[in-house]
């Protein structure tokens, strides 16, 4: 569960979303940038018959990229649109090529920190200030 309080945040280098479509698929990286939206929780069904839940949300930088990242289980149920317009640090999430784009997958491994208490957190507020309603970002191949 998120706090109001902010998280410290390992010494990390932090991937622009514009470099997310250099990397090669499957890599594991660490990102931070602004929640522009969140998607509705979605349930499924495995292959194996197990119960899926997934939602999907667009993660915005001053790149001017947007990327589509996924979420799964309980970490997907618990994130909603309240998170719009905040800072989010993604670590360990692997990049995932699927249906001829890219994405980013937040699965075994991965974690998500709310507005970690870096300088890059503050700088990306900043600058979202800026942006307009209807900002046409870059969406990733």
């Amino acid at each position: 569960m998120e706090t109001q309080d902010k998280f410290a945040a390992p010494i990390l280098g932090f991937v622009s979303l514009a470099q997310v479509k250099k990397l090669p698929d499957k890599s594991r990286i660490a990102v931070i940038g602004i929640v522009r939206a969140v998607g509705g929780l979605k349930k499924f069904s495995s292959k194996e018959g197990r119960a899926i839940e997934k939602r999907e949300f667009a993660l915005v930088d001053d790149s001017n990229t947007k990327v589509f990242c996924t979420l799964w289980g309980q970490v997907a149920r618990d994130f909603e649109a309240a998170k719009i317009g905040r800072v989010y640090a993604l670590l360990a999430v692997s990049i995932s090529d699927y249906s001829g784009s890219r994405s980013l997958n937040l699965n075994g491994g991965a974690s998500i920190l709310p507005h970690p208490a870096i300088s890059r957190s503050d700088d990306l507020n900043t600058w979202y200030t800026t942006v307009q309603p209807d900002h046409a970002f870059a969406v990733l191949p």
